[in-house]
């Protein structure tokens, strides 16, 4: 299957393509939890992409 796109067009839509759930994330979540917080991701109620809201404190 050929590319339907040219080089310089795939390397700017793939420059918008962003990782999720990297290590450093998952890291900063697992503590978040484990010491009490409660979080949602990608929380919609906020202005911009939120990638982590804090509810409340257990």
């Amino acid at each position: 299957m050929t590319d339907i796109f040219s080089a310089e067009k795939r390397s700017e839509i793939m420059s918008h393509i962003h990782g999720k759930d990297t290590s450093i994330e998952l890291k900063v979540r697992k503590h978040l939890w484990h010491t009490g917080f409660r979080y949602r991701k990608n929380y919609k109620e906020l202005p911009r992409a939120t990638q982590c809201k804090v509810l409340l404190k257990r």
